[in-house]
Order: C-alpha cells, then sequence, then structure tokens
C-alpha cells in the first residue's frame, strides 16, 4: 500500500505541475489576423488540437481558423500569444505560443506540447526551441541520471555579447521564473511586453455537474457474485490552468453482493482526474479513486451470521480510464473503467455517465 500510494503521488505532483501554456481556454480577447482583421469573442486553443483556434462572437457566430492566418492573440486577462512558422519541425508547422517577454533584442516564449513544457527564445527573426532531457542510464549495476542541458548553450550562443552571463546561465534552471529573469537581465529591462505566468490561475469556468451510473464487478479485490451497482451524483472542480487536473467528490449510493456478505455503502467519494487528451469535443482521461467517507451497512451469511453498521474512512487510490464525448453544447457523455488493479473476473468495474459543463460551449 506504501508503495502504491508513492507511485501514486509522483504521478500527481507531475500531472498538476503544468500551467498550459499556449492553451486557451473559453476566454475573451482579440484575435488580430495577418490581413490586419480583428476579430472579438470567446477564444479556445488547446495544443491536443493545434491546427485549430475556436472564437465564438457576441451573437453565438463561431469560427476555426488556422493558426497561420494569425498574428496575435491578446486577452482581456493581459496575456498575449503569437503564432509562428517553426521550420525546425518536419514538415514545417505554425505554432500557437504564449509570450512572457518581448523586446527587440530576444524575446521568450512559452507551449506545453504533449504534456511538457518548452520555451522558445527568438532572436535575430530566428526560432529556437530550448530543450531539457533527463533520462535514468545503468552502469555497471548502478542507476545514474544523466542530464542534458542543450537550453544553457542555446542561452550562451544567443548570448555571447554578454558574457558576464555565463556564470548565471551555467546554473540556470528550466523553470519559468529563471528562463524569465535571464531575459530580463540580457535585455536591461528595455522590453515591451512582460507578463509572469507561474504561479497565477485562472479561476474560469472550472466546474462540471456529474450523474454515474456504476456497474461493480469486484468489491477491493473480492469478486461480487450477483448484480451490484452504484450512482454518483457531484461536481467536478479544474485546478489548474490547464484545464486537465480536476477533482470529483461525487455524493455515491453502492451496493455489492458477495459470496457470503452484502454491502451498502452511503457516502462522499473523493476523486482526481487527469485530462491526457482533450479536445472541444473529446477527452481522454485517467482517474485516481482517492478514498471514500461513508456510512455503511454490512450483512454476513456466512459460518457466524451477523450484521454491522457504521461510517468509516475507506481508502481506494485505485486507478481508471475513460473517455468522454461532447454531444451538444453543454453535455458529455462519458464511459470509464475503473478499479485496474481489480482485473479478477467478468463483468469488469465501468461506469457510464452524464455531465454537464458550466464553462465553454465551443465544439
Amino acid at each position: 500500500m506504501k508503495a502504491q500510494l508513492h507511485i501514486i503521488l509522483i504521478i500527481f505532483v507531475t500531472l498538476i505541475s503544468f500551467n498550459g501554456k499556449a492553451q486557451i481556454y473559453d476566454q475573451a480577447g482579440n484575435i488580430y489576423l495577418n490581413n490586419e482583421t480583428i476579430l472579438t469573442g470567446s477564444i479556445t486553443y488547446m495544443y491536443d488540437q493545434s491546427d485549430q483556434i475556436f472564437i465564438v462572437d457576441s451573437t453565438g457566430l463561431k469560427q476555426i481558423l488556422h493558426p497561420n492566418q494569425v498574428k496575435q492573440i491578446v486577452l482581456e486577462n493581459g496575456k498575449r500569444f503569437a503564432g509562428f512558422l517553426y521550420s525546425r519541425k518536419n514538415p514545417p508547422e505554425f505554432l500557437i505560443m504564449q509570450a512572457l517577454v518581448i523586446s527587440e533584442k530576444i524575446s521568450l516564449y512559452a507551449r506545453e506540447e504533449g504534456g511538457a513544457l518548452h520555451f522558445y527564445v527568438k532572436k535575430d527573426s530566428l526560432l529556437q526551441r530550448l530543450d531539457y532531457d533527463e533520462e535514468v542510464v545503468r552502469i555497471e549495476g548502478y542507476h545514474y541520471n544523466n542530464k542534458k542541458y542543450q537550453y544553457r548553450g542555446v542561452m550562451k550562443s544567443l548570448m555571447a555579447d554578454r558574457t558576464d552571463l555565463y556564470k548565471i546561465i551555467d546554473n540556470l534552471k528550466f523553470h519559468e521564473r529563471d528562463m524569465v529573469n535571464l531575459v530580463l537581465l540580457y535585455d536591461k529591462g528595455n522590453v515591451s511586453y512582460f507578463f509572469e505566468t507561474e504561479g497565477k490561475y485562472d479561476p474560469v469556468k472550472s466546474w462540471k455537474a456529474m450523474v454515474q451510473l456504476n456497474r461493480f464487478g469486484s468489491y477491493y479485490f473480492e469478486r461480487t457474485t450477483s448484480f451490484s451497482w452504484g450512482i454518483d451524483v457531484g461536481p467536478q472542480y479544474y485546478f489548474t490552468n490547464n484545464f486537465r487536473n480536476s477533482f470529483k467528490f461525487p455524493i455515491c449510493y453502492s451496493t455489492y453482493h458477495l459470496e457470503d456478505e452484502d454491502y451498502t455503502h452511503y457516502g462522499i467519494s473523493f476523486k482526481y482526474q487527469y485530462d491526457f487528451y482533450r479536445t472541444t469535443r473529446s477527452i481522454g482521461y485517467i482517474s485516481w479513486h482517492l478514498f471514500d467517507v461513508v456510512h455503511f451497512h454490512e450483512v454476513n451469511y456466512g459460518k457466524y451470521p451477523h450484521t454491522d453498521n457504521g461510517v468509516s474512512l475507506r481508502f481506494r487510490l485505485s486507478p481508471g480510464v475513460g473517455y468522454e464525448f461532447r454531444m451538444v453544447s453543454h453535455f458529455f457523455i462519458y464511459a470509464e473503467y475503473f478499479h485496474l488493479f481489480q482485473i479478477n473476473g467478468f463483468p469488469p468495474n465501468f461506469a457510464i455517465g452524464l455531465k454537464y459543463d458550466f464553462g465553454s460551449t465551443v465544439y
């Protein structure tokens, strides 16, 4: 149990560290096109759907743009995004990036790609990506962390006229604040735009309501022997800027029928969900059922029959996978296969449900 909890905590901390750079989720602002047209409305852009930018105006009219049409996006909260042709990809690709520092000397941008954060620097019309890699290598039976600080070499090359900054670059961490501070030092504060996003959160349109029907194939690791089911009703709250990390805390009712026992639970479940794939129409996610606070009723039909009632805290720490599909406007249908470690018979543990998104209606 301790090892399982340790693994889940590591994964959880890793997932929630992403801030959603170059992602826009149903936020008000302006899009400046290359043909000098300005569009105003609610804007959505996601890296899993990176070839499309959605904007809905005040009349409800939706337009879908390609990044090669866009010069700049400016949101009401002050964030700016720019479109660039990144020629080092094969084939070359237009990318939308979030501006952190803009100046005549050197500019810094950020973008989340496939769940990983990348920084880009632009100097003299040349756009370069900063990379940081870490791998575990095995040498003579021992494991070592092999870190590749490619980004430090790139920054030294771009700042060759400021050798006084080399010592800072040698200790430069792959964090937004460190990158921003270095660029500000190089630019000597002469910047036309600066927006530090680290530690900032936009608590907009973060809630969903859910109702879910459950079919239980097991109770912990014991197989059910007849139809066992449950229902969850409650809220889901997205708590990070990238709108991929959320907590669910539904009120739940569950009944389990085992070989010698019947269980009935009433209470509250606590679950975590990470959306590893997200577009305006669909969401693929992994989830962890963390724990329940329940009132339980137990009937034992074994050698010594008895009944038991009480309130308890029950740790689950159990993973699942699911898929959501937007039907219309605010409504999603979804299916989930949960308690993945409890593979001890058929049918498995699964659920179907309906969600109402209080936020975006773009689809």
